[in-house]
């Protein structure tokens, strides 16, 4: 494996994809004051540690397609953080906390993992855009997000359009949604397709 210790971290950005890494590189933090852009995906990452919380200039975090069974809470310090991928891991839960401070994240990817509860803080999201919690476990999306969504098209998948935030996207196909039926009818849906 290539030694990227040795290069600086160049405009802000730490584009480490393919990497074979196991953990996150320690001498990443030596760059907490300008690592602005953080790309971990293809690798063999198991984690994201507590030190994570350290890089705190970051705005967008991609360790997607990795092995992560472990969110540490510590990303919860990252507040710049706009873009989340932990999309295809092995994830069974996100600590809801990483959403009570991660106020300013626009876009969060977390599909295809094994994650049974949805993160409810995600609904208090002011800014999210897209939203991507397919291919999962989930059985009951929280009552909230349910008020604000309306479905917009969908075509093998359920898409949604959340209007009263700024949400645009929202997918939550494949998951294993038994409560669907009875948030539908509260929230007055006048159309869903489900396949």
């Amino acid at each position: 494996m290539e030694d990227f210790s040795e290069y600086p971290v160049i405009k802000g950005v730490a584009d480490l994809r393919f990497g074979l890494y196991d953990k996150m590189p320690s001498f990443l933090y030596a760059y907490s004051d300008i690592l602005i852009e953080l790309c971990l995906t293809h690798n063999r990452l198991r984690e994201v540690p507590k030190d994570i919380g350290s890089l705190f200039m970051l705005q967008s975090l991609d360790v997607s397609h990795n092995k992560l069974t472990i969110i540490d809470e510590g990303l919860g310090q990252c507040i710049r953080l706009k873009n989340l991928n932990l999309s295809n891991n092995e994830l069974t839960i996100i600590p809801n906390n990483i959403f009570k401070t991660c106020i300013h994240i626009e876009n969060c990817f977390i599909g295809n993992n094994m994650l049974s509860v949805f993160p409810q803080y995600i609904c208090k999201l002011p800014l999210l855009e897209n939203l991507e919690v397919h291919c999962n476990m989930v059985e009951m999306i929280p009552f909230e997000l349910s008020l604000i969504v309306s479905p917009l098209s969908a075509q093998e998948t359920v898409l949604f359009w959340c209007s009263s935030l700024t949400t645009r996207h929202f997918l939550l196909y494949r998951n294993k949604l038994i409560t669907v039926i009875e948030q539908i009818t509260q929230a007055n849906f006048e159309d869903l397709y489900l396949r």
